[in-house]
């Protein structure tokens, strides 16, 4: 019981990290497109 606790455990927090990783790269490219959005505009 034990072992299964703390493998649930760290898949949780695998997957919670994963999830992390992935907002931020949504994040990320949406501030990239921003970025180049304004690059692109004339001064």
């Amino acid at each position: 019981m034990e072992k299964a606790i703390g493998h649930y455990e760290r898949a949780k927090s695998v997957t919670h990290s994963q999830d992390l990783y992935d907002v931020l790269g949504v994040r990320i490219d949406n501030l990239q497109q921003t970025l180049d959005l304004y690059k692109d505009l004339p001064d």
